[in-house]
């Protein structure tokens, strides 16, 4: 507990941190899960240390407040194939602009991943297979060069071949 009420939280401070309302916050102080003073004012102030308890205790509240990349990507693609809109987006999974465009992106070429992989598997073996043929023509090469310097060397006049 802290014992200096000017670190204490206000009520609106406290509905930010646990992602709730107002409204929601003065419910958690009458129900008596939260225990906030009053300050000279009259101002309802709230322990840090018992809102931080609080919310280690209802981690549901904070689910999409601090949820993981992974979460927020499962929640928006989830919207996005109910037919979410981009505003809609933005709102219920409280990201920028910018996030749901990326996230729109991922989900629009995401069935494509499969065909993605398989074209670019095939596109190994065409490389590979064109290695391996350059690799046998430099072979085919250096044996006619050597086969060539033989027959030179025996004085022998060498066959060209059309």
């Amino acid at each position: 507990m802290h014992d200096d009420p000017s670190t204490w939280l206000h009520k609106i401070e406290v509905a930010h941190l646990l992602n709730v309302t107002r409204q929601a916050v003065r419910a958690m102080a009458l129900r008596g899960d939260l225990h906030p003073i009053k300050d000279t004012r009259g101002d309802s102030l709230f322990d840090p240390d018992e809102v931080n308890a609080y919310a280690v205790s209802h981690p549901r509240i904070l689910r999409k407040h601090f949820a993981t990349d992974g979460e927020l990507a499962a929640e928006a693609f989830r919207l996005l194939n109910d037919g979410a809109t981009r505003r809609e987006l933005i709102i219920n999974c409280k990201i920028t602009a910018e996030r749901a465009d990326t996230l729109y992106e991922e989900w629009s070429t995401g069935d494509d991943w499969q065909a993605a992989m398989h074209k670019r598997r095939e596109q190994r073996a065409l490389e590979r297979a064109e290695r391996e043929e350059r690799a046998r023509t430099r072979e085919r090469t250096e044996r006619r060069r050597t086969s060539l310097a033989a027959l030179i060397g025996s004085g022998e006049k060498p066959k060209l071949k059309p």
